[in-house]
């Protein structure tokens, strides 16, 4: 073994080392916080039942959370340098490390109050007591660790689109500048829309006041605002007003999606950017665009759904599981921001593309099945719903209202689709770009001025 691989195969040690400490912890946590803890919610058992095995079981659920708190703040540490290729104190002194987060579940353990059996509340609580050091944990080491795993996922990042050649820029030449000086075009139509575009749908002039002062509103917060109070009223529990449960959802989906592809996109077709520019900005903004975007399809089919069951009078699982199903596009929209390719703003096609373009001979050879799923899925159900909802409802509002959201749906997936197999004229790219943004930024004003609920 040389010495460059050294460092890596301790850390790598001491990373598993903790873990299997972590995993004694989570055995015992698991016995007393669920299968003793079940055991005695079947028998109805309360504190005063069994007082010492309560006791007993109380001191070790704190000591062993606090324990594990703590172990998972020293576990993200090692990642992180592990990620580095630093090799420290905690590398070097695993078992030092290692001791004092055992003394710190101790302490927790012995010298705390526990936490006593609640058969009201079905946990475990402090009630009517308290612990100052039970809140220390909670708040300082479970947020300093969140805050942790948050830099980690951006380091986590950059070292995977860094170690994969696929999207190596430094293959050809290192990041910046030159690129777009070698790569990109500045586009200023394109990105001037892009950007007025974004900022139009998101902040818009709506009227002059007596004195000709002009007043900014942010057009999807006051949609937002209008459906919100709606959701105290008994109209927003019938059939025909679940709907405005999904619109929430789609609205805070658009908003954060108009500030990737079209606010941000413009910006970078005005500097001429491509990948290899801000390869790290790039990559981020590409996996948020893509999800953004797959999570709105997602949100209008259910939405569509929604609709046609409302006029058909029809109450099932959908309807009375609203939640449920929003928590399912969550999910949809989550899976293809974190584990899909992203899409990469490229001022030369003036759109999103898979392939970084690094290299000259593979500017079509990336490719996202999963993204051509989403797309064919759109255009095939969102075709048909809307088929059979105009045959339905024919010159009805809400008919208006839906078709026009789903129908630059519908335009975008389709040209997407066609480009990530096939490939595309710059003219039809361009048309994709802005039915993708106007998919996200259309709906505040339909809703404006076609919704009287919201209006």
């Amino acid at each position: 073994m040389n010495r460059v691989d050294q460092p890596r195969t301790t850390m790598a040690r001491t990373g598993r080392l903790i873990m299997f400490w972590l995993a004694v912890v989570e055995m015992v946590a698991v016995y007393v916080n669920s299968i003793s803890l079940g055991i005695l919610f079947i028998q109805g058992a309360v504190c005063c039942t069994y007082p010492l095995y309560n006791f007993v079981t109380g001191c070790t659920a704190v000591g062993t959370w606090c324990c594990a708190s703590i172990r998972g703040l020293v576990l993200v540490l090692n990642r992180m340098r592990a990620l580095l290729g630093k090799d420290g104190w905690i590398e070097r002194n695993t078992w030092s490390s290692l001791l004092f987060t055992s003394c710190y579940g101790a302490y927790y353990t012995l010298l705390t109050p526990p936490g006593c059996l609640n058969f009201k509340y079905q946990t475990l609580m402090f009630s009517p007591y308290y612990s100052i050091p039970h809140a220390f944990n909670n708040i300082v080491i479970v947020s300093l660790t969140t805050l942790l795993y948050a830099v980690f996922l951006v380091l986590f990042i950059h070292k995977s689109q860094y170690g994969s050649p696929a999207y190596d820029c430094s293959a050809v030449h290192e990041s910046g500048q030159w690129w777009s000086v070698n790569h990109g075009q500045p586009q200023l139509a394109l990105g001037t829309w892009s950007v007025l575009f974004g900022t139009i749908s998101l902040v818009s002039c709506m009227f002059k006041s007596s004195r000709l002062k002009l007043l900014h509103v942010i057009l999807y917060v006051p949609c937002t605002l209008a459906i919100l109070p709606l959701r105290k009223q008994a109209c927003f529990k019938t059939l025909e007003n679940r709907s405005l449960q999904i619109m929430i959802w789609l609205a805070a989906v658009d908003i954060v999606a108009l500030s990737v592809n079209s606010f941000s996109l413009g910006i970078l077709l005005l500097q001429g950017a491509v990948y290899c520019t801000y390869p790290l900005y790039n990559y981020v903004t590409g996996c948020i665009a893509l999800g953004s975007w797959c999570g709105a399809s997602i949100g209008g089919l259910v939405l569509v759904i929604n609709r046609m069951r409302a006029l058909l009078r029809r109450v099932g699982w959908m309807e009375s599981n609203i939640s449920s199903v929003l928590i399912f596009t969550t999910f949809y929209w989550a899976y293809y921001t974190l584990f899909t390719p992203p899409g990469f703003a490229n001022s030369k096609y003036q759109t999103f593309l898979f392939t970084p373009v690094i290299y000259a001979s593979d500017e079509f050879n990336y490719h996202s099945i999963p993204h051509a799923f989403n797309n064919i899925v759109v255009v095939s159900l969102s075709t048909l719903l809307y088929a059979d909802f105009l045959i339905m409802l024919i010159q009805k509002s809400i008919l208006i209202q839906a078709s026009l959201i789903c129908l630059f749906d519908v335009v975008a997936s389709a040209t997407f689709a066609y480009m990530n197999f096939i490939g595309a004229s710059f003219s039809l790219m361009q048309f994709g770009q802005i039915c993708w943004q106007l998919s996200h930024g259309m709906p505040p004003f339909i809703y404006l001025f076609l919704n009287r609920t919201i209006s």
